[in-house]
Parts: C-alpha cells; structure tokens; sequence
C-alpha cells in the first residue's frame, strides 16, 4: 500500500463494510503522516512524529487529520493496528498476544480490550467466526464506539453454536 487514499479506504471498508461505495477523500495534506503510520505502526509513533512528516505543527495537524480523514491521528493509527489484526486473525495460526504484539500493543490483555472494543468482539471469536464458512459473510464490523451491553455474549453464543455442530 503505497497510497494513503487506499490505506484511508482499507480502514474505512473495514469500519463500514456494507457501504455501496468506498469513501472518496479530496486532498489529503496528511497523507505523509498515513503512510509514516501504516510504515511504522507497530512502533510507538508519537502524534508530533506525525506533524513532522506532515511538515506541521502538532496542534494544527490534529485540527486537519481529523478534517481530512474524520478520525484523530490516534484513532486511525487504533484502527490501523486493530485492521492488520484482523488479517493476521483471520490468514494466521499465530497466538492472540504475540499478534497483539506484532501490531504494537504491549501485552495480550491491552490488545483483547482494543479489539473487542473496536471490533465487537474478543479477537478468539473474531479468528473463529471469519475462518467458518458457515458464519455469517461478515461476522464483525469495527465500530466507532464499543457494542451495546451484551452484544459479546451474542458472539460467544454464536461462535459456540458454531463449534457444537
């Protein structure tokens, strides 16, 4: 990905995937610090890293991150990290915490309450339902705000339903 208009597309197909159409972003004065994130995502990457290699100051550039891609710099870099987890979940047999790791979170604990968060759902029942083929064709969306109160346990039921057949 060498474009920060696709990076800004995979966050958002992977945010809203029933959308019709893939969001358009006009110009994107931001789109050095995207691809210093999508670079350098597994690192810590300080929001003032960021406006350096946007050539801003940090204030300003948090004013026109948010105004170019409706996320904050560390929301997207969230999301960022949270979306290469769901490939790896999804195309890996690798464990939870060392995939948490390997997207930039410190321990398996931190990373399940990200993803949960951001997804819906605990990164186990996100491997299980995206690799079952008789799960639905899009089991989990990332949200901007975490699950209604007791929406987890509806995947758990789901993915233990799933195993019981």
């Amino acid at each position: 990905m060498n474009d920060a208009r696709e990076v800004l597309r995979l966050v958002a197909s992977r945010l809203h995937p029933d959308a019709a159409t893939p969001p358009s972003f006009g110009p994107l004065t931001v789109a050095p610090a995207i691809l210093l994130a999508t670079e350098r995502y597994p690192t810590v990457l300080t929001v003032m890293e960021m406006a350096r290699a946007a050539q801003m100051s940090r204030y300003h550039f948090i004013r026109v991150f948010h105004r170019e891609t409706g996320l904050t710099p560390h929301g997207f870099l969230m999301r960022y990290r949270i979306v290469r987890a769901m490939d790896l979940l999804k195309e890996t047999d690798r464990g939870v915490g060392r995939i948490g790791q390997e997207v930039g979170y410190l321990n398996a604990a931190a990373f399940s309450r990200a993803f949960a968060e951001l997804a819906g759902s605990p990164p186990q029942v996100y491997r299980i339902l995206s690799r079952d083929p008789r799960a639905p064709a899009v089991p989990l969306q990332l949200t901007p705000t975490p699950p209604p109160l007791g929406q987890a346990g509806a995947f758990f039921s789901t993915a233990q339903a799933i195993a019981a057949v």
